[in-house]
């Protein structure tokens, strides 16, 4: 969806800028969409921030505000919220992932995204059944003794 955002605002800022002439309040009104669109992904409330409105008397003004606005969304957006942790395959089947900043262990939720060959529900309702997921120290005492280990639930959906 951020794509979209971007695809659709980047087209209708190119058409504006191959015109010879453009009201600003058309260029403030697309701008002013792409801050809600925006406010989507990167503030806590989803909502758009912005106080002001468009005056044409103090154009400068207006669209100061609206790009503080656009960028401070922006900076929001693009902070990463979340790592990779790559798994590494080793002997029977076992994967692993080196965890390097140990106080993600109390801060952090942990997705493990997955496929298979079959439907999504399926894949949902059977793969948790079939996880062991602990430290790498534990995981033979966790097989072999037919313990769960750390409790892995499926999401109703992806985390954005």
């Amino acid at each position: 969806m951020m794509l979209q955002l971007i695809n659709r605002t980047e087209l209708l800022l190119r058409h504006y800028l191959g015109l010879e002439q453009v009201h600003p309040e058309q260029l403030y009104r697309v701008l002013l969409t792409m801050l809600g669109d925006l406010a989507t992904f990167g503030s806590e409330s989803k909502r758009p921030r912005l106080d002001s409105r468009y005056q044409h008397s103090d154009q400068g003004a207006s669209f100061r505000r609206l790009m503080e606005a656009i960028r401070q969304v922006l900076s929001m957006v693009l902070e990463q919220h979340a790592i990779e942790l790559p798994l590494q395959a080793r002997q029977y089947g076992i994967l692993v992932s080196p965890l390097h900043d140990h106080k993600l262990l109390g801060s952090a939720s942990f997705v493990l995204a997955a496929s298979a060959n079959c439907e999504s529900e399926e894949l949902r309702q059977r793969l948790p059944a079939h996880l062991k997921v602990g430290a790498v120290e534990h995981i033979r005492q966790l097989v072999n003794l037919h313990l769960p280990g750390i409790r892995v639930k499926p999401l109703p959906v992806a985390p954005r």
